[in-house]
């Protein structure tokens, strides 16, 4: 997909020329800020700084001082977060010059980056590709019905990925047609497995399973499974499962939303959600299933609930989860991890209060403004404490204490609220935990639960599950809070900052002994950098971490 595909679908969809525009404008600023940002926090480029100029306007520059290419910004926010304050900018011998198109900043760029020449035609092709996602997401959001039900309607893209909307190699036709932001519905395809695996604690067969999420009247055969329509363009691996019959598609199909995530499809008739692997890059990564993670899903929530349940505290917890019920998946890994399933519990809340993604509370279209009772200044700052609170607690004592090292970044993080004020976090994408190999298998022998023996080969190190909590709550969550409150409600950013360190303390002086050494550990780690950029320069799907 490109630009051009984009303005020509626009105008059919009845865009005038200066909406696009505006969208266009708003879009450039954000991607290119994305990318510039996520450079200078990995170091990737040459030098790169967030300065005054000597107009007392803020700037993130990159490049030697005689190429440099910059986006004015806010000041600095709390948890290293930015945000553009105006268009992309290069510099000539009469200051800054304005940069009004993406081909005008990527040859600006590759003046400032010499360096980066061998992987130069790479980032362009990324970069283009999110830009003309991320204007058709926001245009598909300001056309789309409004009478349409509102699921995960996320339209500004992921909070800080360097590329917020790549989808690689999803057609226009294909993003219009299975899109999270339309609030219209999609049929997920259905087939069958002649070898699989079926995973779950919580249905005693894959009978009872099919009938509980699917909500279909179609007669269920063994293997029978779910795919996500982007997937027959994708994945070769499927369909040459299909031509030699161990995938058989069914003609049939199970009515469904795409939630924000894109892979992740809420079904209309259930309210389950179904997790299914895509070979599509988004954002930066390539969107498979590993087949023991899918293996492990029903196991990991088992244990979360056991966990949470003997704790004696779940009903008054500040935390809750959406378990994953079950999984399938083909029994042959390569094939697996293209055709697979994890099915999760339907979203529930307590009496009064509603349960809404996190992401749309603090990046477009904002939610919080409607939904919660922040005030501005100083009560803003109030608000903020309490929500440190909430996000940071839960997550750290559960790292410290029993060794699950979640991800609450905001896609995963769902918040309950009511009478306005958030009451309770609750926890999804439970497959992904990073688990202590030191710890976690005595608890899990303790509840009766056991994994598949290759998990702790293949299992991330502790530490690393350590970075990633400190990134998920600081920089993915809390940061993307501080920068609205700072933007929508005047709040004092040092404030903000000082309601963190608060909330550490509170949680050392709420533990003690190896717990409350563990917190001070994770406290004290230089703040991790998710290498994302590098990464996908070079197409790597490892996890590795830089230090600010």
């Amino acid at each position: 997909m490109d630009l051009g595909e984009v303005e020509q679908w626009s105008r059919t969809a009845g865009v005038s020329g200066p909406q696009f525009l505006v969208v266009y404008e708003e879009s450039l600023s954000l991607a290119v800020l994305r990318l510039i940002h996520t450079a200078h926090r990995e170091r990737f480029q040459g030098p790169s700084a967030v300065k005054q100029d000597g107009e007392g306007t803020w700037r993130l520059v990159t490049g030697a001082s005689h190429t440099a290419v910059s986006i004015p910004v806010t000041a600095p926010l709390p948890l290293d977060r930015l945000e553009a304050a105006g268009p992309p900018a290069q510099w000539t011998h009469d200051g800054w010059r304005t940069v009004n198109t993406a081909g005008e900043f990527l040859e600006a760029l590759r003046h400032a980056w010499p360096q980066a020449e061998s992987t130069f035609v790479r980032m362009s092709e990324d970069f283009t590709n999110s830009l003309a996602n991320l204007i058709l997401t926001r245009l598909l959001f300001l056309k789309r019905r409004l009478d349409a039900p509102m699921v995960e309607p996320a339209c500004g893209g992921h909070n800080y990925y360097p590329f917020p909307a790549l989808r690689s190699p999803v057609s226009l036709a294909d993003a219009v047609e299975c899109s999270h932001v339309t609030g219209e519905t999609m049929r997920m395809p259905l087939v069958r497995l002649r070898q699989h695996h079926f995973v779950s604690v919580a249905h005693a067969d894959e009978a009872s399973c099919w009938q509980a999420w699917s909500g279909s009247e179609d007669t269920w055969l063994p293997g029978t499974i779910p795919v996500h329509p982007w997937q027959w363009g994708g994945s070769a691996i499927l369909r040459g499962a299909c031509d030699v019959g161990l995938v058989e598609p069914l003609g049939t199909g199970v009515v469904a939303t795409p939630l924000a995530s894109q892979r992740t499809c809420r079904v209309e008739a259930t309210r389950h959600d179904v997790k299914l692997p895509i070979d599509v890059t988004l954002t930066a990564e390539r969107r498979l299933l590993y087949p023991l993670n899918v293996r492990n899903a029903p196991m990991v929530s088992a244990l979360v609930r056991s966990v949470h349940e003997a704790s004696g505290d779940e009903a008054e917890s500040a935390i809750g989860f959406q378990y994953d019920l079950a999984s399938l998946l083909a029994t042959d890994d390569v094939i697996g991890s293209h055709v697979a399933a994890i099915i999760r519990q339907p979203l529930s809340s307590s009496s009064g209060a509603a349960v809404v993604p996190a992401l749309l509370l603090w990046s477009a279209p904002y939610l919080a403004k409607g939904l919660l009772d922040i005030g501005s200044g100083a009560s803003a700052v109030d608000f903020f404490g309490r929500y440190c609170r909430l996000v940071m607690e839960e997550p750290v004592r559960w790292y410290a204490r029993w060794g699950l090292a979640f991800e609450p970044h905001l896609q995963n993080s769902l918040i309950e609220i009511r009478n306005g004020r958030a009451v309770r976090m609750i926890l999804r994408d439970l497959d992904a935990t990073i688990l202590d190999a030191a710890r976690v298998p005595a608890l899990l022998s303790k509840h009766g639960l056991q994994l598949d023996p290759r998990t702790w080969n293949a299992m991330a190190p502790t530490r690393d599950g350590a970075r990633r909590l400190r990134h998920s709550l600081h920089y993915a969550h809390l940061g993307e809070v501080c920068t609205y409150l700072v933007r929508r409600h005047g709040a004092d950013p040092a404030e903000l900052a000082r309601q963190v360190d608060v909330t550490w303390d509170c949680l050392l002086r709420d533990h003690s002994g190896a717990t409350r050494h563990r917190i001070d550990e994770l406290r004290h780690l230089s703040l991790p950098v998710k290498q994302l950029l590098a990464l996908r320069m070079r197409r790597s799907m490892e996890m590795q971490w830089a230090c600010s």
